[in-house]
């Protein structure tokens, strides 16, 4: 018999984060929907429960944690303000308005004469997803609705299309 090494295979720190974070994160966000369902009477006592069983910084911590996720998920006038306060924060970190490169240097351009064939049709709406061969893919269509909204054209998104209406003019539109 061949002799088995006593010392099992050592793992990196790296391969240990890779394999405990996706179970880690699922558990905290499990008890995160938990925490927000729970009744106020139920959140109070966890929270009393947290304070005086648990170690004094840990306990106050956790106390404290758990009624400002119970806040957010059941209030929503609070979930507004925090979604505003994070709003103004990107605001002021200067990151409001997303830009497509594509949309700037040659999807404006595509577009508008899409916009003018259709329109001579007298049809003011589409799906761009069926009239531009190389559109950039759903992570960017937001941009792209952002240039959009600044020509005058309403746009409107889903999983898999981009939808666009916009103002026939006069001569068309009769």
């Amino acid at each position: 018999m061949e002799k088995q090494d006593a010392n099992p295979k050592k793992r990196s720190v790296q391969q240990l984060l890779q394999d405990l974070l996706p179970p880690l994160w699922k558990g905290i966000r499990m008890a995160v929907i938990r925490i927000g369902q729970m009744p106020f009477w139920s959140m109070a006592l966890l929270c009393f429960a947290l304070r005086v069983f648990v170690v004094y910084p840990f306990g106050t911590g956790a106390a404290i944690l758990s009624g400002c996720i119970w806040t957010y998920w059941n209030l929503s006038c609070v979930k507004t303000m925090v979604l505003n306060g994070l709003w103004s924060l990107i605001g002021a970190l200067g990151g409001h308005e997303q830009q497509s490169l594509w949309f700037e240097f040659e999807g404006r351009d595509e577009i508008c004469k899409i916009i003018d064939r259709l329109s001579a049709q007298g049809v003011n709406h589409c799906n761009l997803v069926e009239q531009i061969d190389d559109l950039p893919p759903e992570n960017q269509w937001y941009a792209i609705c952002n240039g959009l909204n600044a020509m005058g054209v309403i746009a409107q998104t889903t999983r898999r299309a981009l939808y666009i209406t916009w103002c026939l003019p006069h001569a068309a539109a009769e």
